[in-house]
């Protein structure tokens, strides 16, 4: 949401992760976006390039440089995505 609060499910958890978590994200001064998560990834940021293309978004992770996910514009929609 606008006051930084973010919401995620994993399709295929690891065995000791949690489907669902709570977390924060930042967007530093480079446009790098960042995810802290209240449990995954060990509450330490997940911070990802986003590239804009024709009908989504692919993110690369800043750290490896590896493909981190994509989003498609059907899929985003604006609002609260908690209801």
């Amino acid at each position: 949401d606008k006051n930084g609060k973010v919401i995620g499910q994993m399709t295929n958890k690891p065995a000791d992760e949690p489907q669902k978590d709570t977390g924060n994200w930042t967007v530093k001064a480079d446009g790098t976006v960042c995810a802290t998560w209240d449990h995954w990834n060990s509450n330490k940021p997940i911070c990802v390039a986003l590239y804009k293309l024709t009908n989504g978004l692919l993110l690369v992770n800043e750290e490896s440089k590896k493909f981190e996910s994509l989003i498609l514009k059907d899929d985003i929609k604006s609002g609260n995505q908690m209801n």
